[in-house]
């Protein structure tokens, strides 16, 4: 079982994207949680939910 990193931003949150996928690749489930769209991140294949 992978370890599952939330990491939890504003409306810039998916200029973390490149952080998110580094995790990814080192084998951490991620999911960002942001006011934001999700487009960018459906994109990079990362869930997002939305809060706000």
């Amino acid at each position: 079982m992978n370890p599952h990193l939330v990491c939890v931003g504003g409306e810039d949150h998916a200029l973390r994207i490149p952080f998110l996928m580094s995790l990814r690749e080192s084998g951490f489930r991620v999911t960002a949680v942001s006011t934001g769209d999700e487009a960018a991140f459906l994109r990079h294949g990362i869930p997002h939910r939305r809060y706000g």
